[in-house]
Parts: C-alpha cells; structure tokens; sequence
C-alpha cells in the first residue's frame, strides 16, 4: 500500500516537480498514458514491463486526483492558506481600537464642559439680579437728581449727573437707549437725561461713586 501512494513515483514517470498544478498533472499524465498504451506496445519495440507500469500509473494517478478533491491540492504541494492568520490579524486590530476612542471623546466631553462653566460665571458676574435693578430707583430720593453731590466735582459718576457729563467720563457707551447707556456688562441708567441707577461690573468698572445705602 505504501508503494500505491508513492506520489514521488508518480511525479518522476510523468517528469514533473511536486509543485505543479492539476492542469499539467492531467497533461502530463495522458502524454503518459498514450506511451504505455497496449496498442503502441506491438513489434520488436514494445516494452515488457509497460503494462504492470501502465497499471501502477493509472493507480497513482487516481490516488492524485482524490488527494486533490479532499484537500484541495496535490500531494507534496505544502501549500499554506493564509485566511485563519488573516482573520486573527483583523480581529486584533478591531479589538485594539476602542481603547483610544473612548479616552478622546471623554476630552472633548471635559473641554465642552469647561467652556459652559466660564459662560455661565461670566454671565451670572455681568448681570445684575432683577431685585437689585428694580430696587435702586425705588430707594432713590428726589432730592438725589436736584441735587449734585461732591462726587460731581471728583469725575465721577452719581445720581443727577446729566448724559453730558457721563459721556465726557466714560466716553461713549457700546449701546445706547433712551434710558440706558451699556459699557460691556456695566450699564447707567437715565431719566429724563438724568442719572438714576447704574450697575458696575468688575470686568468693565465704571468710573462712580459709591453706591448710597437704601434708607
């Protein structure tokens, strides 16, 4: 049974390498064939031992070809299919990539935070609570707007002081209303061309006087 399975046997009778192809197999093998054939065996040329040689090729060569169907390849090929490396290459490459993704979305979560947080504290700093805007012109007593006080005097801004004189400290304000002039987060507040309340922010101080206690 050994010598059945020679394939080396057969690669030598048919004068290939064991790398060949099916397609030069079958070739090779009926050039074979039609040598070794019966009726090519007939005068002074024939050769006795072609038939037992005939017989052992056909059972090689049918040993070859159902190599071939179960493995897909011919004997002593030593053809390697790479497909299962492939996948476990592809595998760790996928399972290797969540590790960064996650660590980046987190800083950019952390930046997007920061930055709202700044928002809201300069907001909340630039913006008076509407108690304190509503309350000043309340506790402002007429006499105030009659009557300059000495901040006057010093250039600086208090009740009564005309739009002129607050423009001639503060220059011009970014916006302008009727009944209110906005410095940035700070602001002053008007009637009848006189001030009345004004608010003070640290990001944009105005140049005012104290702000008189409510009596």
């Amino acid at each position: 049974m050994a010598r059945d399975t020679d394939f080396l046997d057969l690669y030598n009778q048919l004068d290939l390498q064991p790398g060949c192809d099916l397609a030069e197999l079958k070739q090779a093998y009926r050039r074979r064939l039609a040598i070794l054939h019966p009726d090519r065996q007939v005068g002074p040329a024939s050769d006795a031992h072609a038939p037992a040689e005939l017989q052992r090729l056909t059972a090689l060569y049918g040993a070859a070809i159902e190599f071939h169907r179960q493995h897909d390849r011919l004997p002593g090929g030593g053809v390697v299919r790479p497909m299962p490396h492939v996948g476990v290459n592809r595998g760790s490459a996928s399972s290797a990539a969540p590790v960064v993704e996650p660590a980046g979305r987190r800083r950019w979560w952390l930046v997007v935070l920061l930055g709202i947080a700044v928002m809201v504290f300069v907001w909340w700093q630039s913006d008076p609570s509407p108690d304190a805007a509503t309350a000043a012109p309340e506790s402002a007593e007429p006499t105030d707007i009659a009557t300059p006080t000495a901040a006057h005097s010093a250039g600086l801004i208090d009740v009564g002081m005309s739009t002129d004189a607050v423009q001639a400290i503060e220059g011009d304000p970014l916006v302008m209303t009727a009944d209110r002039w906005e410095y940035g987060p700070s602001w002053i507040r008007f009637e009848d061309h006189k001030v009345v309340d004004w608010y003070s922010s640290a990001l944009r101080p105005l140049k005012a006087a104290p702000r008189r206690a409510h009596p």
